[in-house]
């Protein structure tokens, strides 16, 4: 039997009332970095998102897609979306929200192996999620896409992929990523 350490890392969110999106990329880069070079890799990346929320605001589709670059293309499968905040909505609109964030917003990398998981409100609900996920071996472990740019390719954030995405979407308008969640 293989027995592994686990922890969890919890990020300041993006769209900060204090603190812009591009600082907050560079300290998820930075300790990103520093567990790269300690030769550990993640198992997963929980995302948490509100379904009281009944719009996809452009902040979170760009976080989406900084999501995306961060990770890269090969290791979407170890993001789960976690849904929160459903006693503030019925079964039925939480249910509805979340099929079409997963069919809509979410269905890119979903197709590329993320899951999604509900935050129930109870004491079990997030030993669920994180159980469910399962938990490679390190050797099996895959390299997030930053970590090969920062680290492997000594790449500045600003010319990572994650980096150029957060820097284009702050300094292009939006084109319809303002979707409205039934």
């Amino acid at each position: 039997m293989v027995f592994a350490a686990s922890f969890l890392f919890d990020t300041s969110g993006f769209d900060n009332t204090f603190v812009s999106d591009t600082p907050i990329l560079g300290r998820i880069a930075r300790w990103l970095s520093v567990v790269y070079t300690k030769d550990i890799k993640l198992t997963g990346i929980l995302y948490f998102h509100p379904i009281s929320d009944n719009r996809v605001l452009d902040t979170s589709s760009r976080v989406l897609r900084v999501l995306r670059e961060l990770c890269g293309k090969e290791d979407l499968m170890n993001v789960v979306f976690v849904t929160t905040m459903r006693g503030e909505v019925s079964e039925e609109v939480g249910s509805a929200r979340e099929q079409e964030l997963q069919s809509d917003f979410w269905r890119a990398m979903n197709s590329l192996g993320s899951t999604t998981q509900r935050f129930e409100g109870t004491t079990e609900s997030p030993w669920k999620t994180i159980n469910s996920h399962p938990v490679s071996l390190p050797a099996d472990r895959r390299s997030l896409q930053i970590w090969r740019e920062m680290v492997d390719e000594y790449l500045p954030l600003y010319r990572t992929a994650a980096g150029r995405t957060l820097v284009d979407s702050l300094t292009s308008p939006m084109s319809g990523s303002n979707g409205i969640l039934k």
